[in-house]
């Protein structure tokens, strides 16, 4: 069985390799990734839906023709939502294009006013409200229906629809364009300004906001599309080493299932010998014994018959004394029957599969490998190979060379492009050490403030935390380093999202102490440091955290983030991209050791598996992406002491460090 679903993945793979090499070959025509949705080619008439998915005119038109409609409207053959088109359209590509949209939300089907980008729903005023007042909604992103592009590609809102007059302000309360008469009734008082003299700033902004997204998500979705050859070749390669082995073990058993058959033939064999040599023995007794009795009836018979009377009378008395011996002068030996019987043992399933083994890839260049089978799912192999190992670089003093080191703890690292990494040493240290993979220093570089935290950026810049001074900076390529955002609160950990913002764990003080006025928080930072989200309590007012050290995105968008409940212990807080409490994992199921669970570095890998040290433990944990256990990785008896901060690199290398300044590098995925 397990074969089988081997090879129907192996031939789900392949089925699907022509269509990722479509993908790759996309990614390498065009930077700006601006593809038709149906065809992946450039569109010669570009169709954009509200959603922003892009199509060839002529394809929406098929799909429109072959019935891919909903109530009127064209759906979006991506994401499929219901809306009307905002540029390029024709009348061709659908007769009804929106007109009677309804609110998605509420039950009374009331006309839809606006669309809420992140929800992808359609919403009436009343639920447009709502969704506004809403906590866990109030930071969305809400676009009015009025204010897309229609069937004859203009605005529909350059109009007043009330005064019918040209929308020449733009009106900063409301946020909205106004005509001259709305100015002065329904928005007097309110502070607005001409379009034509805000129109820059507003396209600044959207074109930032694209750049952003561009060199961000974009990118990093390119670079997710780009490893999918990668993985599909360590599928194929995965998948065929499993059948070996399987087959490998198979003969194996089989074997050794024969030896057993050869010895417990050769047993009744034996007890076969045994059985017939007690017969011929009985036999041949019974055989002597037939003799002798045969011989006294056949010599008194004869008396009987050819005797005279003198001698019947004669042997008289001692042939009766003869026969009457014969059954008390001793006893025959009995007739034993020997049976050999065969006795089925009981075929239990979980024993043949415990003692044929679990479906994991035993490559032989792998330290370790671990079958980390998750509570839902199919298994998930993890396999893990020692590639290094060296003592962290801390240039002790300016005027040090690069060859003097002392070991301290790895507080914090990040990796960077070319296999290598960006590590700190020591808790109150002020310098960035750039080091490769075996440890040989590449450059480092006093930044004159204590370093809690690195993260890299896409453009190359390392980002850092800066607890005393308050401050987050970042060092660019040519190694200057400037001032991104000065706090009022003490950053700690933070790490780039998908969208390219940060997300920094905040703290009004060091201590572990709670008190009502206390800020504990994890924020949201766009690129010109301005605070557009924080995360601190949950819908019932409960705080999330109380010292939040460090934080990771995983693929899904949550937010994971090691909260110090105490000195020596703490947990995995866990929270969805709109600030929901997902999850909470204290470490409590799983027998680690004796000392409490003591969270410190956190990473999520591709698989959306989150991997974390416990540095009280001497472990990692793996933590399947809905708060499961999956596996320890490495424990005690791996080599691992003390760990306290991981990264992963783009090469699926995972780098750990430990309190004693002590660094490994283990090929990972």
């Amino acid at each position: 069985m397990v074969v089988q679903k081997v090879s129907c993945l192996g031939q789900h793979v392949r089925e699907e390799q022509h269509v990722l090499n479509m993908y790759s070959s996309v990614l390498d025509e065009s930077e700006e990734y601006i593809k038709c949705g149906l065809c992946w080619e450039v569109p010669t008439q570009t169709v954009t839906l509200s959603c922003s998915h892009t199509f060839c005119k002529w394809c929406l038109k098929k799909r429109s023709k072959s019935g891919q409609e909903v109530n009127g409207r064209i759906a979006c053959p991506v994401c499929g939502v219901n809306d009307t088109m905002t540029h390029g359209q024709t009348e061709e590509v659908s007769s009804n294009n929106g007109n009677d949209r309804k609110c998605d939300l509420c039950e009374e089907s009331r006309p839809a006013e606006a669309r809420c980008v992140e929800c992808r729903e359609l919403m009436c005023n009343f639920c447009h409200q709502s969704h506004r007042r809403s906590k866990a909604s109030k930071h969305h992103s809400i676009t009015m229906l009025g204010d897309i592009h229609t069937e004859t590609g203009e605005i529909s809102g350059s109009r007043c629809s009330i005064h019918d007059e040209e929308l020449a302000y733009f009106c900063r309360p409301c946020d909205t364009a106004v005509c001259k008469k709305c100015r002065t009734s329904d928005h007097k008082g309110h502070r607005s300004r001409p379009v034509k003299v805000i129109v820059g700033d507003k396209r600044r902004q959207l074109e930032e906001k694209v750049d952003t997204v561009r060199h961000g998500y974009v990118r990093m979705l390119e670079k997710k599309l780009a490893e999918i050859p990668k993985q599909i070749k360590a599928i194929k390669e995965n998948a065929e080493s499993v059948v070996v082995d399987i087959i490998q073990r198979s003969k194996c058993i089989k074997d050794q299932i024969d030896a057993i058959k050869l010895e417990m033939i050769k047993d009744v064999r034996s007890k076969e010998s045994l059985g017939l040599t007690r017969l011929e023995q009985f036999m041949r007794e019974l055989e002597k014994e037939l003799l002798t009795v045969g011989e006294s009836i056949r010599r008194t018979e004869n008396v009987l018959k050819q005797g005279t009377d003198v001698e019947v009378v004669s042997i008289c008395k001692v042939s009766q004394e003869t026969f009457d011996s014969l059954e008390t002068r001793r006893p025959l030996p009995e007739l034993q029957k020997v049976d050999v019987a065969f006795e089925s043992g009981e075929l239990v399933r979980d024993m043949l599969m415990n003692g044929f083994g679990h479906c994991s890839t035993r490559n032989s260049g792998f330290t370790w490998s671990r079958s980390v089978s998750m509570c839902q799912g199919d298994p998930q192999d993890v396999n893990i190979k020692l590639v290094s190992e060296f003592h962290c670089p801390l240039v002790v003093d300016e005027d040090d060379n690069d060859d003097d080191f002392v070991n301290e703890s790895v507080h914090t690292m990040a990796a960077v492009a070319g296999g290598q990494i960006s590590v700190c040493c020591g808790c109150e240290s002020d310098r960035v050490v750039f080091t490769d993979g075996t440890g040989r220093v590449i450059s480092s570089l006093r930044v004159g403030v204590m370093i809690d935290d690195l993260v890299s950026r896409n453009d190359h810049s390392i980002v850092m935390s800066c607890f005393r001074d308050r401050s987050i900076r970042a060092i660019e390529e040519n190694g200057n380093v400037r001032e991104l955002v000065s706090t009022q609160y003490y950053p700690r950990g933070l790490t780039v999202a998908s969208d390219g913002s940060l997300l920094v764990c905040l703290m009004d003080q060091y201590s572990t102490s709670v008190t009502k006025t206390s800020r504990r928080m994890v924020a949201r930072l766009d690129s010109r440091g301005q605070q557009v989200q924080v995360y601190e309590y949950t819908d019932e007012n409960k705080r999330l955290f109380t010292r939040p050290y460090r934080v990771q995105e995983n693929i899904n968008g949550d937010i994971c983030v090691t909260d110090k409940t105490s000195m020596g212990s703490g947990r995995v807080v866990v929270l969805d991209r709109l600030g929901n409490l997902r999850f909470v994992y204290d470490g409590r199921s799983v027998s680690a050791g004796e000392r409490p669970f003591s969270p410190c570095g956190i990473v999520c890998d591709s698989y959306g598996r989150l991997l974390i040290t416990d540095t009280n433990n001497h472990c990692i944990h793996v933590v399947d992406k809905n708060g499961q256990f999956v596996s320890f990785l490495l424990r005690k008896e791996d080599g691992i002491t003390c760990p306290t901060s991981l990264a992963l690199d783009g090469e699926g290398q995972l780098w750990v460090g430990n309190e004693n300044g002590q660094m490994k590098v283990y090929q990972y995925l």
